[in-house]
């Protein structure tokens, strides 16, 4: 009796001593395997680094994402990437047989991630490696661990590693003009080959070359209405052809002068001229698909015609009703 009593014991005792240790592993494995943030609302900044584009730093201000260089950081692609930070999701652990050659292609390929809260403490640091074979799972690894993760964001069908990587100019927000039109003092539209079309507009008339002013109050409020929101496609900032384009003749300048003083301008080329310097007036609007932008801000941009054609109007669009 007294030898069963002693072997109870001891099996309630190992039973209790593999029970913590278990405990204890699990929740080791458990910290070691979250990379996510778990209160996404804490993130304050994120710096990203990798051999294939120029670092990149996000500082949150409100409810807005800045870069390091002060330009406002793309909605989307912010969120994307938040979706990520806050949703990644172990798949599994790689076999010991690919650890080798992962990790020998992780030291080529990383890319490294720093999260901050708002009071500059660090919440995650980690490494992003390469794509599993069939794209459904990233490799990973905590910038101060060995372990190799397959991670993944079960909301999306592919790798997570696209999402951290951008040039500066994809990271930057696409606005090519957002002004209110309580905010317009006044603005200059000039059609470099049809100057009869040109004209300054204010909040009380539109007046062309030859100093006639015209005031079709609703054309010229919505008009002026129409600058808000306007965002281009992409930037062109590394296209080699940037200077070449920048000397060709513009098919349209617009000057806004704001009434705090500040003003912004830009210039429009219509892509297919660049070719063939054939459209050149506001009746060829019909087959020009897209322009190139170039901005008083040092930044050319690519812009769709049927986003920026509502402010492609000419002097006899307002003159038509008077």
């Amino acid at each position: 009796m007294k030898k069963t009593l002693l072997l109870f014991a001891a099996v309630l005792i190992l039973a209790g001593l593999y029970y913590l240790f278990a405990a204890k592993d699990e929740k080791a494995s458990t910290i070691l395997s979250d990379f996510a943030v778990e209160d996404i609302d804490r993130l304050s900044r994120i710096e990203i680094s990798s051999d294939q584009y120029r670092d990149i730093q996000l500082q949150k201000r409100g409810n807005d994402w800045y870069l390091q260089d002060g330009h406002r950081a793309r909605e989307n692609a912010m969120k994307n990437l938040i979706e990520v930070l806050g949703g990644l999701t172990i798949k599994y652990l790689p076999p010991a047989a690919a650890y080798q050659n992962v990790s020998q292609e992780l030291k080529q390929i990383a890319v490294d991630v720093k999260l901050y809260g708002s009071e500059n403490e660090l919440l995650q640091s980690y490494q992003i490696g390469g794509s599993v074979a069939d794209e459904r799972g990233t490799y990973m690894k905590h910038t101060d661990g060995d372990r190799l993760y397959v991670m993944h964001l079960p909301t999306l069908e592919g790798s997570v590693r696209g999402r951290y990587l951008h040039s500066y100019d994809d990271w930057r927000d696409r606005t090519l003009i957002d002004v209110e039109k309580a905010a317009i003092e006044s603005i200059e539209v000039n059609y470099l080959r049809q100057s009869a079309e040109s004209f300054i507009i204010n909040h009380t008339g539109v007046t062309n070359k030859v100093n006639h002013t015209v005031k079709p109050k609703a054309k010229i409020d919505n008009y002026l209405n129409s600058f808000k929101k306007i965002a281009a496609e992409s930037f062109e900032n590394a296209n080699p052809n940037q200077d070449s384009i920048r000397q060709l003749l513009a098919f349209c300048q617009f000057k806004i002068l704001m009434k705090d003083g500040k003003q912004k301008e830009i210039e429009l080329y219509p892509v297919e001229n660049y070719v063939d310097q054939a459209l050149v007036t506001l009746e060829n609007t019909p087959r020009i698909n897209r322009y190139f932008a170039n901005t008083s801000d040092g930044d050319l941009m690519l812009v769709q015609q049927r986003i920026i054609s509502k402010i492609l109007r000419g002097y006899s669009y307002f003159a038509a009703d008077e």
